[in-house]
């Protein structure tokens, strides 16, 4: 189960537009921090880095995870996964306000607008799936095939969100949210 645990949390971690934030959605109760270094126990910090070497993109996972307070002490890799999905979260939410933003600045512009309302709405989607990926996650063993299943249609969403936004990159606020 553990590996299936990992593999699951290198998916999360492809849905992290962002290697900066800390916070996590309101349901869980750690403290982020602005701090980015790692600061928690050496054991903590080699499972940590454990994780972060089976995923895709192991240096962005490692500055994700490594602020402090955002994976508890000596963790199981659940709560390794359910930092992975915070971070997640907290960057869907930095996308969505992104988009609003251009959706506001896109006035005269119907591509860009069109472009940002369809991404709002991906992100929505995307933002329910990965929120379906933890309460799966919290309910016992039977639910990970959901969890994956449900992380992949997350991926999904915020793959096609890019891919409509680079079709309307002409200002610096799209390219950067893009």
């Amino acid at each position: 189960m553990s590996s299936t645990l990992i593999l699951l949390f290198s998916l999360f971690l492809l849905a992290s537009p962002s290697s900066s934030s800390s916070s996590r959605p309101h349901h869980h109760h750690h403290k982020p921090s602005d701090s980015p270094r790692l600061n928690p126990s050496s054991s903590t910090a080699s499972q940590i880095r454990l994780a972060c070497n089976a995923t895709r993109y192991p240096d962005q996972c490692l500055s994700s995870l490594s602020q402090p307070g955002l994976v508890p002490l000596d963790p199981k890799p659940s709560q390794i996964i359910h930092s992975a999905i915070s971070v997640s979260f907290k960057n869907l939410e930095t996308a969505q306000s992104k988009l609003k933003s251009i959706l506001d600045a896109s006035v005269g512009n119907l591509n860009r607008t069109n472009a940002a309302n369809t991404c709002l709405e991906l992100l929505s989607y995307s933002k329910r799936r990965t929120l379906s990926v933890d309460h799966a996650l919290t309910r016992g063993r039977g639910r990970i095939k959901d969890a994956r299943a449900w992380m992949s249609a997350a991926l999904v969403y915020q793959y096609d969100t890019w891919s409509a936004l680079k079709y309307v990159n002409d200002t610096t606020q799209v390219g950067e949210t893009a």
